[in-house]
């Protein structure tokens, strides 16, 4: 489906939960068209659109405000998160998200220092532990 077609059909209601479900998964789909999805109603085309590594860092800063906590937990996990968003997601209210925000790649020491003394207790101890992988080189 070419952005002209999806376009058409976003606009005519028409295109199936599983069609938009594929495409926000796919690696293949176009920046427009995960624009477009990333504001659907659905949130588990929005947990995709979060989780897809070709999800630009612009439409991830949009999703991580996203109410649904699942969003925000793949929005942590995923590599093209920019830094300002890692830092404001490890202060969010849901441990998980907080605890992905420990296992992106990206996510830098000073972040994890703060995370080795968060009050859940896989938080902190995975924060530990990616620290001393980090400084020391093991597990």
């Amino acid at each position: 489906m070419n952005v002209k077609e999806f376009k058409i059909q976003i606009a005519l209601g028409s295109i199936p939960e599983k069609m938009k479900l594929k495409l926000a998964r796919s690696r293949n789909t176009s920046l427009e068209i995960l624009t477009k999805l990333s504001k659907d109603q659905d949130e588990d085309i929005r947990c995709h659109i979060a989780h897809n590594p070709n999800t630009s860092p612009e439409i991830l800063i949009k999703l991580s405000k996203d109410q649904d906590e699942t969003v925000r937990t793949y929005i942590a996990g995923n590599p093209n998160t920019p830094l300002k968003i890692l830092i404001k997601l490890s202060k969010d209210p849901d441990e998980a998200v907080r605890y992905w925000v420990v296992e992106n790649t990206n996510t830098p020491l000073e972040i994890l220092t703060k995370l080795s003394k968060d009050p859940d207790y896989d938080v902190e101890h995975f924060a530990k532990r990616k620290i001393k992988v980090q400084v020391c080189g093991r597990s």
